[in-house]
């Protein structure tokens, strides 16, 4: 899937657009994108090759802000579509399909009333969640888990039907926070009971958005961290793993049971990031993120002014 964060304002494409009076839709190559009238992206969007979902948020809702999924066609005509939200700000961050033909999203919500009521969480505090519909829209089940500010940004289905979840964590209610903004993979069974979580966290700042399934079982993480935590016993941040110049780009792969099977760094002098990670057909895996360094792992590129689009392609 392709996630699409912000409400940046850029051009809608023309080709195959179609206007619902509240929001335009545009297929082009392949990708459904969903702006508002003003031009902005609020949409995630999941292809199968036979249908498309879409999960964003919507303002049209219980609250402030719902989180939403449409589910179009392969010509782009729409399906159905979902709201699930609270009386306060909620948002889809990321989506997967399913071995059965499902869709699981997640996300966050503000608040516990709404579709997060009967969750034992405090009023006017935002969690994670996660929510999986059928192909035709039912709402199959659902889990809110965390504290304030926690968030899921994206999932993936492993070989062995779990679910894995990547999010940033503030509230230190699924585990001992360390530093201003931790992450951590988060396991679910495939009805979606809790399982476990495998913290990714320092005492600096850490920010992991994307995760995907691997073939031979577990699923890879990317994301960046600012932490150097030198003899900490708690820290995930140490020796080699420690930041060596503003945030530091990182590519880690769990194993079915949160064990890891390798953790490394993609470092320049200055600020990297990895935003979104997919594995080869030849089981390589291509990270895509950005940075402004040319040197350590950078050295020999140039970078053009400000942060440059980095592609970059690690073995297994």
């Amino acid at each position: 899937g392709q996630y699409l964060s912000g409400r940046k304002k850029i051009p809608v494409p023309k080709k195959r657009r179609k206007c619902d009076g509240k929001y335009i839709y545009s297929l082009a190559n392949n990708r459904l994108v969903v702006y508002d009238l003003n031009g902005n992206v609020i949409s995630t969007t999941v292809d199968n090759g036979k249908e498309i979902y879409v999960s964003g948020n919507n303002i049209v809702s219980f609250g402030d802000k719902a989180c939403v999924v449409y589910k179009f066609d392969k010509k782009g005509e729409q399906e159905w579509y979902k709201t699930f939200g609270t009386s306060t700000v909620d948002l889809f961050n990321g989506a997967t399909l399913t071995s059965d033909g499902g869709i699981i999203v997640v996300g966050s919500v503000g608040n516990n009333d709404g579709d997060a009521k009967g969750f034992k969480k405090p009023a006017l505090e935002s969690a994670a969640c996660i929510v999986k519909y059928s192909s035709d829209g039912k709402l199959l089940w659902k889990n809110i888990v965390g504290g304030n500010q926690d968030t899921f940004n994206g999932v993936a289905e492993a070989s062995d039907g779990n679910i894995f979840v990547v999010g940033d964590f503030y509230s230190g209610n699924l585990f001992t926070a360390l530093g201003s903004s931790d992450s951590g993979v988060v396991k679910f069974s495939p009805i979606g009971e809790y399982l476990d979580v495998a913290p990714i966290a320092g005492k600096g700042i850490e920010s992991f958005p994307s995760i995907t399934a691997c073939k031979n079982g577990g699923v890879v993480v990317v994301g960046r961290s600012n932490s150097t935590d030198a003899g900490s016993t708690e820290s995930f941040f140490v020796a080699d793993l420690a930041s060596r110049g503003g945030y530091d780009s990182y590519i880690i792969k769990f194993k079915n049971d949160l064990s890891i099977e390798f953790a490394n760094p993609f470092r320049g002098q200055y600020d990297d990031a990895l935003t979104s990670v997919v594995e080869a057909e030849d089981g390589t895996f291509i990270a895509a993120g950005y940075s402004n360094s040319s040197s350590r792992d950078f050295k020999g590129i140039t970078t053009r002014g400000g942060d440059d689009i980095v592609i970059a392609s690690f073995n297994k």
